[in-house]
């Protein structure tokens, strides 16, 4: 039998992710900003050479893609 597990909804318990609220981890992420109108990003991860650099949503295809991008460098 499937079960059925119910979705994350917040990674620490300051964040509160709402209703309206978009996750993904795919080029997705782009173009929903796209679609929002969004411009400039602030970009955070834990890897840097993958999660930060390496995706297709990487600071690297934002900035060709014309988005003004900027590093999170340390959130502790």
């Amino acid at each position: 039998p499937v079960q059925s597990q119910r979705a994350w909804t917040r990674q620490h318990p300051a964040i509160q992710i709402a209703a309206g609220d978009a996750i993904t981890d795919s080029a997705e992420a782009f173009y929903l900003m796209k679609q929002r109108g969004i411009k400039n990003v602030i970009v955070m991860g834990v890897h840097t050479n993958m999660c930060v650099l390496g995706r297709p949503f990487s600071i690297r295809q934002m900035v060709l893609q014309g988005q003004n991008v900027v590093l999170m460098r340390d959130m502790t």
